[in-house]
């Protein structure tokens, strides 16, 4: 593995529009910076396309970090990973549906012949 992506956003309740990419190496790191130099302010180095954004969202991140610590946040992870959990067992007790992610996350994915499946996710959201 040489990156791994993550978007507080979704689970350590931080305001939507920050993630976080990090990187094994720095050298893998320094691959991604994008400078721009016919900028009229002179020399800009950023690490996205996108740009500088607003450092509301990064101090939003921040303060949901510092609120739930380490603990919070394996208390939080251990609920979902239980709750992922829950639903692909009850899932698999269906004979229609066919469970095809049988992985400690909290992503769930499920297939069936007998029935179309984004209806049965639009009925159960």
């Amino acid at each position: 593995m040489t990156s791994i992506s993550s978007d507080p956003h979704k689970y350590c309740y931080g305001p939507k529009g920050f993630s976080v990419l990090m990187f094994r190496t720095k050298a893998l790191r320094k691959l991604t910076l994008k400078p721009v130099t016919t900028w009229s302010g002179g020399m800009y180095v950023t690490p996205t396309m996108a740009g500088s954004r607003s450092g509301a969202v990064i101090a939003g991140t921040w303060a949901a970090v510092m609120k739930f610590g380490r603990k919070g946040f394996v208390q939080k992870a251990k609920k979902l990973l239980t709750a992922a959990s829950n639903i692909r067992r009850e899932l698999s007790k269906i004979p229609e549906i066919q469970v095809i992610s049988n992985h400690d996350s909290t992503v769930v994915s499920f297939t069936s012949k007998h029935f179309n499946c984004v209806a049965l996710n639009d009925m159960m959201a």
